[in-house]
């Protein structure tokens, strides 16, 4: 896939450590990856989330953020939309 947006990691890669080496692996297997449909991208990464606007949600390990990436599958382009914060429910 053709990454777009990749400075948008920055702030992973900035905090050092298991994050840093984390967030490069990450971005190394996008670039690698060759998704025809959404199926292909949980195949891969079996914690992405799909959303309701067609984006996919990449859980960092250890941390309540993700990675939103919209994917055009059509181009072989992901797009990192946003490191977001995952919403954590208590069970109520």
């Amino acid at each position: 896939m053709r990454v777009v947006g990749r400075e948008r990691l920055a702030v992973l890669r900035g905090e050092g450590g298991e994050t840093a080496k984390w967030a490069s692996s990450w971005l190394a297997e996008l670039r690698d990856a060759h998704w025809k449909r959404p199926a292909d991208v949980i195949v891969q990464f079996p914690k992405a989330r799909p959303q309701h606007d067609g984006s996919f949600l990449f859980p960092v390990p250890k941390q309540e953020r993700a990675i939103r990436v919209l994917v055009a599958f059509s181009h072989g382009l992901a797009l990192v939309v946003a490191i977001t914060v995952l919403k954590v429910t208590n069970g109520h």
